[in-house]
């Protein structure tokens, strides 16, 4: 079952009366929210670099020409072909545990995973290397544990929003808000970042196509205050510089 289809289920659970809330990785929910839900607490975010998992040759420096890196995203696999056009890219599908099993197994030499996955279910001991951000940019909401309930559920909502972390909020607001205006899907080769620095948003995107040949990068700042607008500024951006092709060829 994928990431998306169990959100789905429980956000079904949610509006049938079956549970109150329900707690998300944020990279796996769609930036369109089913009629009658909401996000209402986003807790402080942990550290959303992605991992590289290699047992064999360590770091992505050591790793062979024409290897075989396994991964189901998009994202990951334009990022890593444009640094690295010489690599093979195998899809590798399931949790994380069935992920690592598949590279014990041999299936494939690497795999990249999300570190603060990794920590969560105590599996950081198989980080090999954490990719830096110049290498490749995140997902949207990575890192990002959000909780979802019913829209004017104040009963829940007071139980829960003591979570709330501001900063954490505001970045995926502009996060959030660049994937539903690029197209609203998480399956796309987008990356996005935001952090809060000087009294000010920076949000940093990336999208490439699958062949590694082109990767457009930009980054925008703005007030805290215009989170949802610096999302949409950063899209336009890409839309208008060459992202609508890719989403084409794609």
């Amino acid at each position: 079952m994928s990431n998306k289809i169990f959100v789905k289920d429980l956000e079904k659970a949610i509006l049938d009366g079956m549970a109150d809330l329900a707690v998300h990785s944020m990279k796996d929910v769609t930036s369109i929210l089913p009629e009658g839900l909401e996000i209402s607490v986003i807790a402080e975010r942990e550290d959303p670099r992605d991992a590289w998992i290699c047992p064999k040759f360590g770091s992505i420096e050591k790793f062979p020409k024409g290897g075989i890196v396994g991964t189901s995203s998009l994202r990951r696999q334009s990022q890593l072909k444009y640094f690295r056009p010489d690599l093979n890219f195998q899809v590798l599908r399931g949790n994380v545990q069935t992920r690592i099993r598949k590279l014990d197994e041999g299936e494939v030499q690497a795999t990249i995973l999300a570190e603060a996955g990794l920590k969560r279910i105590n599996l950081q001991d198989r980080i090999t290397q954490i990719l830096p951000m110049d290498l490749m940019l995140p997902a949207i909401g990575q890192g990002a544990i959000g909780i979802q309930t019913r829209i004017g559920d104040e009963r829940t909502i007071d139980g829960i929003k003591h979570i709330n972390d501001r900063i954490t909020w505001d970045c995926l607001t502009a996060e959030r808000s660049l994937l539903k205006n690029i197209e609203g899907n998480c399956q796309l080769p987008l990356a996005g970042y935001c952090i809060f620095s000087k009294g000010k948003l920076l949000l940093k995107a990336r999208i490439g196509d699958l062949e590694g040949k082109n990767l457009l990068f930009y980054e925008e700042s703005a007030n805290v205050e215009n989170a949802k607008k610096l999302g949409e500024n950063v899209s336009h951006y890409l839309l208008e510089n060459g992202a609508e092709q890719i989403l084409k060829n794609i």
